[in-house]
């Protein structure tokens, strides 16, 4: 869609996704619009404060929306403090700290040949 176009469809499409309580939805149509306000309104509606890390997150990822928060956790995870220690722990529960072989990925010796 052409300029003023889109970004008329984007807010009809983030009122949608509130109404819905579509919340990571929601934020990620408002850090495409680059509004700062609908997206610390998404954050501050969401109840669920997992999904409200998620959020946090999402925007530290983005980088360029200044977010408030009164939760000092959350007030990290935009910071993006903690980033190395969560990309250590993601890489521990994925058990890919060490090269493997293409056969220990592909387990080729379990399977059948003729």
């Amino acid at each position: 869609m052409p300029e003023p176009d889109d970004s008329i469809i984007y807010n009809v499409v983030y009122k949608i996704y509130r109404k819905l309580d579509k919340y990571p939805e929601a934020l990620r149509v408002a850090v495409k619009l680059g509004q700062e306000a609908l997206a610390q309104e998404v954050i501050d509606a969401c109840p669920d404060a997992m999904v409200k890390r998620q959020l946090c997150f999402m925007v530290a990822r983005h980088g360029s929306l200044n977010i408030t928060t009164e939760d000092d956790e959350l007030l990290a995870i935009l910071g993006n403090a903690h980033l190395s220690e969560n990309f250590l722990s993601l890489a521990r529960d994925l058990d890919v700290f060490e090269a493997k072989t293409p056969e220990e990925i592909y387990k080729s010796h379990l399977t059948e040949s003729r």
